[in-house]
């Protein structure tokens, strides 16, 4: 009788399928590396001369060693535990991959800087400091910096900072899918703030109970900062740290006309000397809308005003 129904039902050698998975395994890992992480991409692909040669001189060998090397190979291969843990490896790296994936920064600056990866989005609970994340340093001709990214099956999202740069919003990271940025251009400036303190503020700045500053998003009225005004200096709000320039002193020497002229150059070097920065919440954008309020000791405001951030450095004189 035709044996035509054996043929198809009989299942293939255990060594046969047990290459098979050798083989999508190393798909995967080259899809992967194309992905995920190019540089390991340039690894994978050094293999592949590698094979070549060892195709090469192995079709020179004679028959018999290479017969008996393909029996011995068979039988390894042929053992449950060997072709198990392969499998086992293969459906371990697919579900690892995704739950990692790389952010690539590209771009030469004039000058070197560090470029910082945190996680989640940049809104961060009021007196939180700064989250600490991976630092590497871009330069002209270093090539592109890869960030890696523990995230999950449905994403992470991450933001980058420089010293003077922050992207606009939080990038989603997902697996299997590359994420770049070129610096500057998809990075901006974050902008600044700075709160002088007025007549009365600085009348209270050394009480028990001095005058709070208020920061609300006028939109919204969402709570971007709040703090005591308990220094006579500058209070300048930033979402991160950003150099403070000479010209703003300008404005502020305006500021300060607005008070006895006698005592004006006396607040002017207050300002100036005793300046802290204080964090809010999240990035100021130019022409935003912020409300100030100065709160008295018992909660209720003494003063209120509306100011659009009209420039990088925005300067405006609270409760004079």
């Amino acid at each position: 009788m035709p044996d035509d129904g054996n043929a198809a039902s009989r299942s293939l050698p255990v060594e046969v399928r047990a290459i098979g998975v050798l083989l999508a395994l190393e798909i995967a890992a080259g899809l992967w590396f194309a992905l995920n992480w190019p540089p390991g991409m340039s690894v994978f692909l050094s293999q592949l001369p590698a094979f070549g040669a060892v195709g090469v001189i192995w079709g020179f060998l004679p028959h018999e060693p290479k017969d008996a090397f393909g029996a011995w190979f068979a039988e390894r291969l042929r053992k449950p535990l060997v072709w198990i843990s392969v499998t086992l490896l293969l459906i371990v790296a697919i579900i690892a991959s995704c739950f990692f994936n790389t952010v690539a920064v590209v771009g030469a600056p004039d000058d070197p800087t560090w470029v910082a990866r945190h996680r989640g989005r940049p809104e961060v609970a009021l007196g939180d400091s700064m989250p600490t994340g991976e630092r590497k340093r871009l330069r002209r001709g270093s090539g592109a910096l890869y960030f890696w990214t523990i995230t999950s099956p449905i994403g992470q999202q991450v933001w980058l900072s420089t010293p003077s740069h922050i992207t606009p919003d939080a990038l989603t990271v997902l697996p299997w899918r590359p994420t770049t940025l070129r610096y500057p251009d998809d990075f901006e400036t974050p902008l600044t703030f700075t709160a002088l303190p007025g007549s009365r503020a600085l009348l209270e700045v050394k009480s028990s109970a001095p005058l709070q500053l208020l920061i609300l998003e006028a939109g919204t009225g969402d709570t971007l900062a709040l703090t005591k005004i308990d220094v006579p200096g500058a209070m300048t709000f930033a979402f991160v740290p950003t150099a403070f320039p000479d010209t703003s002193v300008t404005s502020w020497t305006l500021s300060a006309q607005r008070f006895d002229s006698s005592t004006a150059p006396d607040v002017l070097k207050m300002w100036i000397a005793q300046r802290t920065t204080r964090r809010v919440r999240r990035p100021l954008r130019l022409n935003e809308r912020l409300r100030l309020v100065a709160l008295a000791a018992d909660g209720n405001p003494v003063w209120t005003e509306e100011v659009v951030l009209n420039a990088a450095f925005t300067s405006v004189l609270v409760a004079p």
